[in-house]
């Protein structure tokens, strides 16, 4: 099946919306073909009851919105002629049933916003009042609109529904809300709340007994006393997944945990001690019957047997069970795995059944993108899963840009062997334009990558690869580099990733390292170590303010001549939208006597950001890059210094951040920019 990404929007003909904005009437046009169960391109058939349907539901979402009091006036073209109807706030039937329309515009005529004007909470000391604040109004902009402050009765009642079970996170089970006062100002919109909250004692856990049972009889038991042990829902949580865990390991798919307290004391200081006891019901043991792949997986036996790693006749390890359906899922090639049980047969064997949706197996998307340096980017992907039936990829892609022409194919194994490794074999061709030479780069490259499971973050890479480097540079440079080489190294990388938000991150860290190592003994001509390091630091100054940080460095060495092995293309030539913004890409680094950019064999670059949250997804960010890059290993005696200060404004769209921004130059050489505005998509460093 051949799919083309991204794909059109389609909608009824003859049903127009309008009055909210093009991209909410067509968000509002869109949602209502959802409800009423609409096919993308159907004519609807408009009689009274979709049109006064239609009408509710369009009521409903526009109320969801804070407009509470709208209305919809239905301008229908009949054989007869063009009527109008006007549905609002209490909604009445006004069509015959007998009507019937040929088309129907519904103009939305939205009213007043009702919003949150004023919020006063009191009876909360355990939260401090800013972050009770944030409930009800968001505090993560300069400005907060009208829109991310509107108000509806049933939002409010998740807000405090929210709050109050965040106080029970805390171990106040018995918080509510004593009272509430909603002032609303049906002309203006602005709504008044006095919340009163009564948080009640602090819960604590004294003592936790576990019981065990196995068919009814107690087989164990076991008590312990508990220090400052929070009653939580949480606390529970773990403890039943603890006792449920241990059950599985020993072969009971069927373990049941029940809870009962057992004691409880009188509150003493606004705390309540509680005594616990946990009953492990474990069932009965069961070892593996059959492993069984339903669903016409269309993915050879020995392949999906591998990644779950079960034998028939062992011990039913429901938790490896749970594995084997993970890593069946990170085969990449099935839309959905469910796991189910059969039933127990004499001997107590149960079959393991893997119920397999398969994936969509060709795709084709096209391909766009903006950059300052290289302008417009077009270009098309094709991507196969599953060929040979062995749950492998192929992904081909070629683009094209005002500056470059690129073609690359991958052919990857996904869980190669049964392990987290997914290897992958790699070719593509490069010719791209840069500031002071031309790059041409053909090769291929063989290896792997895997995400340890023993530390959460961390992604690791090793390939070898074999590359054509040719750079075509002027004639009248004096400096003397490898212009053309064959390039045989072996690549290792490593990423540790602790943001909490890879596209938008505001706070925590990530640590990066590649080591490149070339060598004749690997089959090229040139030999050389290239090292690049960075760590890149995002921490909240207030709610709406973020700083970031990065630091980079990135050395060439050779042990022979370096005119002789470092490749001119392997140079570092930084600039642009992710290094010293106040130059194009490639025109911050050195320059030789006849005032050509030769690129730098070190360097250090610092990056520095603050992002302030104005409106809505709009920020405004004040950033500093400065670099020090020397045209040899003396990063610090022989570095030039350049560095950039500047504004931009980023928006926050479902692909990353776009960027608008201007790079002022500080410390300029006469060839030099004075400053230099980029437009980019994702985030800097």
């Amino acid at each position: 099946m051949l799919v083309f990404v991204p794909a059109g929007v389609f909608a009824q003909q003859n049903i127009e919306i309008r009055g909210l904005g093009f991209f909410s009437d067509m968000r509002l046009k869109n949602r209502l073909s959802f409800l009423q169960g609409f096919s993308k391109d159907d004519v609807a058939t408009l009689d009274s009851a979709l049109l006064e349907d239609s009408a509710f539901i369009l009521l409903e979402q526009v109320k969801l919105t804070g407009y509470l009091r709208p209305k919809v006036i239905g301008r229908l073209e009949t054989a007869s002629g063009t009527e109008s109807y006007t549905w609002s706030h209490p909604y009445a039937v006004l069509l015959p049933s007998d009507f019937v329309a040929e088309k129907v515009l519904f103009q939305i005529e939205p009213g007043v916003l009702y919003y949150y004007d004023q919020i006063e909470v009191s009876g909360i000391d355990v939260i401090p009042e800013k972050q009770v604040l944030r409930y009800f109004v968001p505090s993560g902009a300069l400005f907060v609109r009208k829109s991310d402050r509107s108000f509806t009765p049933g939002n409010l009642n998740d807000r405090i529904g929210s709050l109050v079970r965040q106080l029970n996170s805390l171990g106040y089970l018995d918080a509510r809300v004593v009272s509430r006062d909603v002032d609303v100002d049906d002309e203006t919109g602005a709504v008044h709340v006095q919340l009163l909250f009564d948080e009640g004692p602090l819960y604590e856990v004294s003592t936790l007994e576990v019981v065990t049972y196995r068919d009814g009889v107690e087989i164990d038991s076991a008590s312990s006393k508990l220090v400052d042990t929070t009653d939580t829902i949480d606390w529970k949580r773990d403890v039943r997944q603890d006792l449920t865990n241990a059950a599985y390991e020993l072969g009971f798919p069927d373990v049941k945990i029940s809870e009962e307290i057992t004691g409880e004391s009188a509150p003493v200081d606004g705390v309540v001690s509680r005594d616990y006891r946990f009953a492990v019901e474990q069932g009965k043991q069961a070892t593996i019957g059959r492993i069984v792949f339903a669903g016409n997986p269309d993915v050879k036996d020995s392949i999906l047997r591998r990644q779950t790693n079960l034998q028939s006749g062992e011990l039913l390890n429901f938790l490896q069970v749970s594995q084997g359906r993970r890593k069946l899922m990170a085969l990449g090639v099935f839309n959905e795995v469910n796991l189910r049980l059969g039933e127990p047969n004499a001997e107590g064997e149960r079959d393991v059944i893997y119920d397999l949706s398969p994936g969509l197996r060709e795709q084709v998307s096209l391909l766009a993108g903006w950059g300052s340096y290289e302008l417009a980017r077009v270009g098309v992907r094709w991507q196969l899963n599953n060929p040979f039936h062995r749950a492998h990829r192929i992904d081909m892609e070629a683009k094209q840009s005002f500056k470059a022409t690129s073609v690359r194919g991958t052919y990857s194994i996904p869980q190669v062997f049964g392990t987290d490794v997914t290897a992958f074999a790699q070719g593509g061709y490069l010719y791209r334009e840069e500031i002071s030479f031309d790059r041409e780069v053909a090769g291929i490259s063989v290896g792997g990558t895997t995400n340890p499971s023993f530390l959460s973050g961390l992604t690791t890479g090793l390939n070898y690869g074999f590359e054509s480097q040719r750079s075509i540079r002027s004639g009248n440079q004096s400096f003397d580099s490898r212009d053309d080489a064959i390039v045989a190294s072996i690549l290792g990388q490593a990423t540790f990733d602790r943001l909490d938000n890879s596209m938008f991150p505001t706070r925590g860290y990530q640590i990066a390292l590649i080591s490149k190592t070339a060598s004749d003994y690997l089959g090229g001509n040139v030999d050389f170590q290239k090292i690049e390091a960075g760590v890149a630091v995002h921490h909240p100054v207030t709610d709406a303010l973020i700083a970031h940080a990065g630091l980079r460095y990135g050395g060439i060495y050779s042990w022979k001549s370096d005119a002789e092995n470092i490749p001119f293309s392997e140079r570092f030539f930084l600039g642009g939208e992710n290094s010293v913004r106040g130059y194009k890409n490639g025109e911050a680094a050195p320059i030789d006597s006849s005032g050509e950019i030769i690129g730098g064999q070190t360097f250090l670059l610092a990056n520095f950001e603050l992002e302030q949250r104005v409106v809505g997804n709009l920020a405004l960010v004040i950033f500093y890059d400065a670099t020090t890059i020397s045209p040899n290993s003396k990063v610090i005696a022989d570095g030039v210094f350049l560095d950039s200060v500047g504004l931009g404004l980023n928006y926050r769209t479902i692909v990353g951040p776009v960027r608008l921004e201007y790079g002022y130059n500080l410390h300029r050489r006469p060839s030099d920019p004075v400053g230099t505005l980029l437009f980019s998509f994702g985030f800097p460093f």
